[in-house]
């Protein structure tokens, strides 16, 4: 059945077992409650390699055999199981592998289950006709469609942000900033944390509408340039938002990851060149780059350690290989790349 997510807080609270299908647009909200699972249901340490699985790549025959497996218990005979399923195509899935997960569904007990789905793998149809997928997930799991909060609902969370870092932000303020940066969550919590450092370093602890538009991006249509900006400016939510654009927009995976690759393996050369007493302007003619262009990208690779643009070159080989040869949620791999790249 359908629930909300304030219905999901209460299932979580009450450590309710059950299968939960998440879909839906704002995937910061998905990950926030992702996690709010695992430190409910794997939070025990000892057990989290045994009461806590992974399941990628749509393996819809070991998600089956998860589901009807027992947890581990501890010395006071207690116990719970989270068993994650990601990367399903469900458009792509036969009726009969469909009914067949359903069924599983529907014998499941002492386990708590997360069925995790981005845009493009679960067709949602509409609130009156749901695709014939995510009807029949819908009759067997708790469902939660993680739509995009309205502004009232922003308001709300963004003023509960600020006070978390200690700054104060009034309603017409924070209103503002949906509406000037965007909607999406992983953006605004971004827009929010720059905005609280600028505070913070002027001595000052409340939020004006000047300081919106003085510190935050203004809302724009994403492409390959704005991804390119982010990841520049080591802005990974803004980079995961750029993204979810362009899946929204069906933009081939094999691009995006393309594009994301070539920004990593030029940053690693040009600080591998600054790190070899190259200026600049050496620099730019060894690699025979625009002055300018080479000028942005200067500035981003000397913000960045050596060691960790190694390591991101490497991961982005790593999940470009994937892309090309697994057969994975594409997508799924590009966003879980983005996120490894954190300092």
């Amino acid at each position: 059945m359908l629930i909300s997510i304030n219905e999901l807080e209460t299932k979580l609270k009450a450590k309710a077992n059950g299968v939960y299908l998440f879909y839906g647009e704002e995937e910061y909200l998905k990950r926030h409650y992702l996690n709010m699972f695992r430190k409910t249901f794997a939070a025990d340490s000892d057990f989290a390699a045994f009461n806590h699985t992974v399941i990628n790549g749509g393996n819809i025959p070991s998600f089956r055999s998860e589901l009807s497996t027992l947890p581990l218990l501890d010395m006071f005979g207690s116990g719970t199981r989270l068993v994650e399923l990601r990367d399903t195509c469900f458009d792509k899935l036969p009726k009969s592998e469909l009914e067949e997960l359903c069924q599983a569904i529907k014998d499941a007990s002492d386990v708590a289950a997360v069925i995790y789905t981005l845009p493009a793998e679960l067709p949602e149809g509409t609130k009156k006709k749901p695709s014939p997928q995510l009807a029949a997930l819908t009759a067997v799991c708790s469902a939660v469609n993680f739509e995009r909060q309205t502004p009232q609902r922003l308001v709300s969370w963004l003023q509960k942000h600020f006070a978390a870092n200690g700054c104060f932000a009034d309603p017409e303020t924070c209103r503002f900033i949906v509406e000037y940066c965007t909607p999406d969550m992983f953006t605004l919590n971004n827009e929010v944390q720059k905005l609280c450092a600028y505070l913070n370093s002027h001595s000052k602890n409340k939020a004006s509408i000047p300081d919106v538009r003085k510190v935050c991006s203004p809302q724009k249509s994403f492409g390959a340039f704005d991804l390119s900006n982010a990841l520049l400016q080591d802005d990974l939510p803004a980079a995961l938002s750029n993204v979810a654009d362009m899946i929204k927009h069906k933009d081939r995976p094999e691009e995006i990851m393309a594009r994301i690759s070539k920004i990593y393996n030029e940053l690693f050369l040009i600080r591998e060149l600054y790190e070899g007493g190259m200026s600049q302007k050496e620099i730019a003619s060894s690699l025979k780059m625009n002055e300018y262009a080479l000028s942005l990208k200067y500035r981003a690779a000397l913000r960045i350690d050596l060691s960790r643009l190694e390591k991101i070159v490497a991961l982005s080989k790593q999940a470009d290989a994937a892309i090309k040869s697994a057969p994975l949620n594409k997508y799924y791999i590009i966003e879980e790349f983005i996120l490894q790249t954190r300092g």
